[in-house]
């Protein structure tokens, strides 16, 4: 019987996660840009930028990851914030979180100490309504 960390694609417990990923980006070794970065961002820290990817009006306080592709646009990352590949962050701040790859976050004004999972898109509604809906995995925990 496999144990539950051994499961493909379990990441284990949100905080176990949030942890490593402080501990990890904590020894970061200081600067890596290599995407894009307009003149009307800021970077401040050890932050690494990915190839490909593209930040615009935004600021990133590291320690800060951001994945190969991915786009971040009018919003705050960071500190303690991993962002993996091909990910679209628009309109909004994250605070020590993990996001993986292909996820979309869009008009989110706080999400701290959060791990959004792949292809996973967290949006604002646009026309006010204040229902959520929601597509939750086992053991999945959600506040609002």
């Amino acid at each position: 019987m496999a144990k539950q960390w051994d499961k493909p694609g379990d990441t284990g417990k949100k905080d176990d996660l949030l942890e490593a990923n402080r501990t990890v980006l904590a020894q970061w070794p200081g600067r890596d840009i290599r995407g894009l970065v307009s003149e009307s961002s800021r970077v401040v820290g050890s932050v690494s930028v990915g190839e490909g990817a593209v930040i615009e009006n935004s600021e990133l306080r590291g320690p800060a990851v951001i994945g190969t592709g991915t786009r971040v646009t009018n919003s705050s990352i960071g500190p303690y914030t991993s962002i993996g590949n091909d990910c679209e962050i628009t309109g909004s701040a994250l605070e020590n979180c993990v996001v993986l790859d292909r996820a979309c976050i869009e008009g989110i004004d706080r999400i701290e100490e959060s791990v959004i999972g792949r292809g996973a898109h967290v949006r604002r509604r646009a026309d006010g309504d204040h229902v959520f809906r929601l597509m939750l995995g086992d053991d999945a925990e959600v506040l609002l």
